[in-house]
């Protein structure tokens, strides 16, 4: 347990970013105010980037991910529910009439308000994806074997790893499958498919290995046009590209290196990877980077033992610049980042975070009080 919480200056890189509170959003030509306060701050510790608000009062929680009109989807103590206000959690097997199935985990939510995940089938997890137009839809070709969906492109094909393989499946389970890796053995490849772009190729990546006997798995890249390519590594062992900008300009993970197996955050910008050293604190020992928007703004988690219990700070990273998540919290927030999520694009960060004086791990969503500068 916490006794206190202190910002530190937990800088990995330094840089010439900084970050506008009276910046304006623009779409299709149009200058409208955004919700912002009108003053102007550094990306620095101390420069109270976000204010925290709690989803779950108290409660052990995991948040997945938040729409575009600021509901966040989440676990909590085991069920799903969607937060709409402070104080409003509302049942996901409610709204999506999924009985008699219940609903294990939401993977991603659609523009258009559709969701993606796994539903409960007996013993077992399947694939599934609702929208208000179709309702539930599960999208396991074999009840005999676990799937999951993790995500869902823009043109609404979802994404789903079943039997040890990946692809795209519409509603109605027309199915694309993603290959195998080079030289991918019949028998032994494995395929696991974990987010998709919005761009035109329709980008997916995730991990694979050719042949699982040997326990190297790499990194790759999927592509309309070019199929099943692996991505660079370093000449390491393990690799796993967990998501993808929209634009699809920048996939960013975790990996090993040539002289270590330890996993630690890297990015790949068109396809170049970079490793991002780990948060300058003791005990910090493995990371990833979890999510990136078309900014290439990525956020993340670095962890590793202490003598108390195993240790996380969630970060970001701004250009070449990383920070720990709780350096950036405004005055007051008394709050300790342990992971983060997600961050959409106008930076807001689902994350999972301790209270002061609390061991309680439940989510959170940082709102930004300032936006990026131009």
């Amino acid at each position: 347990m916490r006794s206190s919480f202190a910002w530190v200056p937990l800088i990995v890189v330094l840089g010439g970013c900084y970050l506008d509170h009276g910046a304006t959003e623009r779409d299709g030509g149009t200058t409208h105010d955004a919700h912002v306060e009108p003053d102007v701050c550094a990306f620095e510790p101390g420069g109270e980037l976000f204010e925290v608000q709690a989803l779950s009062d108290n409660l052990p929680s995991t948040p997945y991910d938040v729409d575009a009109s600021g509901r966040v989807y989440l676990e909590v103590l085991g069920d799903t529910y969607r937060w709409d206000a402070p104080g409003e959690l509302l049942s996901l097997d409610a709204l999506t009439g999924v009985s008699p199935w219940r609903i294990a985990r939401i993977a991603r939510v659609a523009p258009d308000g559709s969701l993606a995940g796994q539903i409960w089938h007996g013993e077992q997890t399947h694939a599934f994806v609702w929208s208000a137009a179709s309702g539930v839809v599960d999208l396991s070709l074999d009840d005999t074997v676990e799937s999951s969906a993790t995500a869902i492109g823009a043109d609404g094909m979802v994404l789903v790893n079943e039997a040890r393989r990946a692809s795209l499946r519409t509603t109605t389970r027309h199915v694309l499958p993603l290959g195998l890796p080079p030289d991918g053995h019949s028998r032994h490849a494995v395929v696991q498919a974990l987010d998709v772009a919005a761009d035109e190729a329709g980008s997916v990546v995730g991990t694979s290995t050719a042949d699982e006997t040997l326990d190297v798995w790499r990194a790759f890249v999927w592509t309309h046009a070019a199929g099943h390519r692996l991505l660079p590594n370093d000449g390491a062992l393990h690799s796993r590209a967990l998501a993808i900008s929209d634009d699809g300009a920048f996939i960013v993970g975790t990996a090993s290196s040539l002289t270590s197996s330890v996993m630690t955050p890297v990015v790949w910008r068109r396809e170049v990877i970079a490793r991002i050293p780990l948060l300058p604190l003791p005990d910090l020992a493995w990371g990833a980077a979890t999510d990136v928007n078309d900014r290439g703004v990525i956020v993340g988690t670095d962890s590793g033992p202490s003598a108390t219990g195993p240790e996380a700070y969630g970060w970001m990273m701004v250009g070449e610049r990383k920070l720990a998540l709780d350096a950036l919290l405004a005055e007051g927030d008394a709050w300790h980042v342990t992971r983060a999520v997600r961050v959409t694009a106008d930076l807001r960060v689902l994350a999972v975070a301790e209270r002061e004086g609390s061991d309680v791990r439940e989510a959170v969503l940082l709102r930004p009080r300032c936006a990026l500068e131009e």
